[in-house]
């Protein structure tokens, strides 16, 4: 319980301060524009700003779990390489391979090593996971936005 509040006050404060950084971009690179005519850095502004309060409200409440515990021998949190580099990987896979494969082998490659950082996942359940998202993905950008991306293509060029 003490592991996991210690890991969730890291994890609010980094929310807090990625969704910080993405409202200082917006707000330095996009123009913002006003509520009745909002410019094109509103919406990712507005976006950061809500990231970082709900990674506020995480620090702030596991902080208090931890105050209400006060037991001053806390172990280590721990940080695990594989999750991070995995995860990492299958989004840096997401973004290579969407325009030269097309959106479906782009899914499965993101579901696909992205649940290969926890080692419990199972090859089935990672196979269901990747066809439903494969078919959520392939209903709402292809079909329901219009988006412009083949979903196979197979040009290398």
């Amino acid at each position: 319980m003490i592991q996991n509040a210690r890991a969730d006050i890291v994890a609010g404060l980094l929310i807090c301060a990625v969704g910080s950084i993405i409202v200082i971009y917006a707000y330095g690179n996009y123009p913002m524009g006003t509520l009745r005519r909002m410019g094109p850095g509103m919406f990712p502004a507005g976006l950061g700003a809500v990231l970082s309060l709900l990674g506020m409200v995480l620090a702030l409440n596991s902080w208090r779990s931890l105050q209400a515990n006060a037991s001053h021998d806390w172990p280590p949190v721990q940080f695990e390489l594989r999750t991070v580099g995995l995860t990492v990987a299958g989004v840096v896979a997401f973004a290579v391979l969407l325009r030269p494969m097309g959106l479906i082998p782009a899914v499965i490659a993101v579901v696909s090593i992205s649940a290969l950082s926890d080692a419990r996942n199972k090859p089935l359940g990672i196979a269901v996971l990747a066809l439903i998202l494969v078919v959520l993905a392939t209903v709402i950008f292809k079909f329901g936005l219009g988006l412009s991306f083949s979903l196979i293509a197979w040009n290398w060029s």
